[in-house]
């Protein structure tokens, strides 16, 4: 994620056809999902099955909000591969979200491909939304691109620790690696609108 980020107003793609598929796609799941979360809570007791139906509902609307994230680079030139592998991991860990929900007795084999697209669609849905900022001064966008080299290395933590097993204190030591790499992602994403603002010529 890395690189130069261009500066000035950000130009438009071929993508307008594709994310107005996706977003009537997204629609009409949603409203499936929801007839369906609320067709179990009004419908008596909560049990096993009903859970499963809510699960499933919460983990759709939340990968669908993470595809929509990543559409808004559709839409545009620079970068609309980010968008295109948002909402491709995205799907897939929904799929795999409800496929966990209603299976039983799912060991690492299925966790750490699950945690893979889990984490890269809600990498890939922030990066989309860090991209739509402009920087219109040369610090804010230093900042801007510091910011997405810490998410790049916040996904390649996060995909050391789902795959590789860490002896001893490896795993804290990450963890907070991990944790100081996410507030240098904050502080970017929001630093970097507000010095465009200070240092506005």
């Amino acid at each position: 994620m890395s690189g130069e980020v261009p500066s000035g107003p950000e130009p438009q793609g071929r993508g307008p056809r594709l994310t107005k598929g996706f977003l009537i796609v997204l629609l009409v799941s949603l409203g499936i999902t929801a007839l369906l979360g609320i067709a179990s809570l009004i419908g008596g007791d909560l049990g096993e099955t009903e859970g499963r139906i809510l699960g499933s509902t919460v983990a759709i609307a939340a990968f669908s909000g993470t595809g929509l994230a990543a559409a808004v680079r559709l839409d545009r030139r620079a970068y609309n591969w980010v968008g295109i592998a948002g909402i491709a991991t995205s799907v897939i860990a929904a799929l795999l979200s409800v496929i966990g929900i209603w299976s039983d007795d799912l060991g690492e084999d299925f966790v750490r491909p699950w945690a893979t697209f889990a984490l890269s669609g809600v990498v890939l849905g922030y990066g989309s939304l860090i991209l739509l900022i402009r920087p219109r001064h040369p610090a804010a966008s230093v900042l801007l691109v510091g910011t997405l080299v810490c998410l790049g290395l916040a996904w390649a933590v996060m995909m050391v620790l789902v795959w590789l097993d860490q002896p001893g204190g490896g795993g804290e030591a990450l963890g907070r690696f991990l944790g100081a790499l996410g507030i240098l992602t904050v502080f970017g994403t929001l630093g970097a609108p507000i010095l465009n603002r200070v240092l506005q010529r």
